[in-house]
């Protein structure tokens, strides 16, 4: 087969327009998605429903997820709540001085566990093990205050200790992203459960060691599920939405962090500190003992910079769910839409013949008073047959 000079040139001009084609589609990709995704997924519960499932999803393209910290807020604490324990533990802060006056600290950092990468291969990080300490500024860009480079600070000069009593969330990492991680706390900030904090490591000291979550992750499976107790609510009530809210406008409740410690879709910036100072004992012109205090009047003062970041939007998408509370017929105990004798025999095989459980215990425990039993049997037979008062779901 032969082709002309017109022909060919053509078929050149084509597959030009194709491959231009495909990087525009490739680009276009690249700005439609961002680098991480965190959704809390839409779920429905009925009234009074306890253990309801709140499913956090993620979806990663660009990195491997090895922990994460993330802080989730419910709208109406009158409608749910997380599930909360309360249990007293050990928390331990490590302080690192920044600022030296003798052997007195003017100014302190919170020195934290990182991955910190001990080998690299050109720029790619081949091993990494897991310190004390804090990341130091040694080169930023003055008009934005963005870090430039950074030093990594080993150690810590000092401890404290603090027995606490707290309110840890319940949660499921059965089928989840995170199951097998070694590292899972969940916690109420508030301590009534209306938030829940997550703070999860795949590793803490290997070995063995756990490669954290790779990319590409598409959301088909949960990051971590979450237990929430639905509170009773009558059909008359029309507001039955709960907005659950992922917190991100402090980046101390939330951060992905990749196996060499650093954030995810996180820009990092440096802010002006000024730290005032009065001198207690003065030395002619010269001051032998100093004290930080909040602000002027002072003696002198320090300006220090502060490393602190805020999340790219370009990089980091956040969805946040609803919690939607189903209307239910009361007395309806096999949940069918209507109450009659299916619904009495139903009852008395799940209380006395361990029957099938329950579609709705709610529904079930209908005579007005707390707790199911033979009482709220009798109460549907009565609204069935005799004309008895009808079915009250508290």
């Amino acid at each position: 087969m032969s082709f002309s000079p017109r022909s060919l040139k053509l078929s050149r001009l084509f597959a030009v327009a194709i491959l231009l084609l495909l990087a525009g589609v490739s680009s276009g990709f690249a700005q439609i998605y961002p680098d991480l995704e965190v959704e809390v997924r839409d779920t429905t519960a009925y009234p009074g429903t306890q253990n309801s499932v709140i499913s956090v999803y993620m979806r990663n393209y660009a990195d491997t997820v090895a922990g994460f910290e993330l802080w989730l807020q419910l709208s109406r604490t009158d409608r749910a709540i997380f599930q909360t324990n309360i249990d007293t533990v050990i928390d331990t802060t490590y302080y690192r001085c920044t600022q030296w006056n003798g052997s007195t600290c003017l100014d302190t950092v919170i020195a934290s566990w990182y991955w910190v990468c001990t080998q690299y291969s050109g720029s790619t990080c081949v091993d990494s093990s897991y310190q004390l300490g804090y990341y130091r500024c040694t080169n930023y860009h003055l008009p934005d205050s963005v870090c430039l480079d950074s030093v990594w600070v080993p150690g810590y000069d000092w401890r404290v200790i603090d027995t606490q009593v707290v309110h840890t969330g319940n949660f499921d990492t059965t089928g989840t992203l995170i199951s097998g991680w070694e590292y899972i706390q969940s916690r109420s900030l508030g301590g009534s459960g209306y938030d829940i904090k997550i703070t999860a490591q795949a590793n803490t000291a290997p070995p063995p060691y756990h490669k954290g979550i790779g990319f590409p992750q598409y959301g088909t499976k949960p990051l971590i599920k979450l237990l929430a107790d639905v509170y009773p609510l009558p059909d008359s009530v029309l507001d039955r939405t709960v907005k659950i809210a992922i917190q991100a406008h402090n980046l101390d409740n939330f951060s992905f962090s990749r196996q060499d410690g650093s954030s995810i879709g996180v820009i990092s910036y440096y802010v002006p500190d000024t730290s005032w100072f009065v001198c207690q004992a003065w030395d002619g012109s010269n001051c032998l003992l100093w004290e930080k205090v909040q602000g002027p009047p002072a003696d002198s003062f320090h300006v220090d910079s502060l490393l602190t970041g805020k999340l790219d939007s370009t990089k980091v998408a956040l969805f946040d769910g609803t919690l939607s509370i189903l209307q239910g017929l009361c007395g309806d105990v096999n949940n069918n839409g209507v109450i009659n004798i299916l619904d009495v025999s139903y009852l008395i095989n799940f209380l006395y013949k361990h029957g099938p459980a329950l579609p709705n215990p709610y529904l079930a425990d209908c005579n007005g008073k707390a707790g199911l039993n033979i009482l709220d049997v009798s109460y549907i037979i009565n609204f069935i047959y005799k004309h008895g008062p009808a079915p009250i779901c508290l």
